[in-house]
C-alpha cells in the first residue's frame, strides 16, 4: 500500500494496524525478556545476575546495604525460568508474580496480534496502571527490605 493509499484508508484500519504493531512490539520484548531470563545463570547470592548483561552493580545496595526495589529481580526471573519458585521469592518477592505476569502478557499480546487490539492490557495503561505498579513495587520493596533486615 502506498503512502497516499494509507492516508486515505479508514481511521479504523489505521488504528487496527497501529494496535497490531504495538502488539508485535510487546510480544517481541516480553519473549526476549523470558529468553534472556532462561539463558542467564542465577547468582547464588540472590542478586547480581544482571551483571551478566554488563549492567553495573546496584549503587543503592552498595551505599546502603539494603536492596533497591529491583534488587534480585533478574535473579528471580532466571530462577523462575528454571522452576525454582522459593529461591526466586527469596531473591525478590515480586519476581515470581511478575514473571507469571510476563507470561500472561505474552498471551495477551499474541491474542491482540491475531485478533487486533492493544498490545498492552487496558488496565495497565494510563495513570491508573502507573499508580498500581508504583504501589505494587513500593509494597514489594518494603517487604524485601523487611525480610533482609530480619535475616530471611
Amino acid at each position: 500500500m502506498s503512502a497516499s493509499e494509507a492516508a486515505q484508508a479508514p481511521e479504523a484500519y489505521q488504528t487496527a494496524r497501529g494496535q497490531r504493531i504495538e502488539a508485535l512490539a510487546v510480544l517481541l520484548i516480553v519473549v526476549a525478556v523470558l529468553v534472556v531470563a532462561r539463558l542467564l545463570v542465577p547468582d547464588p547470592s540472590g542478586y547480581g545476575t544482571h551483571e551478566q548483561l554488563l549492567i553495573i552493580p546496584c549503587a543503592f545496595h552498595w551505599i546502603t546495604g539494603l536492596p533497591c526495589p529491583m534488587c534480585g529481580m533478574t535473579t528471580a526471573f532466571a530462577l523462575m525460568a528454571r522452576g525454582q519458585v522459593l529461591p526466586a521469592l527469596q531473591a525478590n518477592v515480586l519476581g515470581p508474580p511478575l514473571y507469571l505476569a510476563t507470561w500472561l502478557l505474552v498471551v495477551h499480546a499474541l491474542v491482540a496480534l491475531l485478533r487486533g487490539g492493544a498490545g498492552i492490557p487496558e488496565w495497565l495503561r494510563g495513570a491508573g496502571g502507573a499508580r498500581g505498579m508504583l504501589v505494587l513495587v513500593g509494597a514489594g520493596w518494603f517487604l524485601n527490605v523487611a525480610l533482609r533486615l530480619l535475616g530471611c
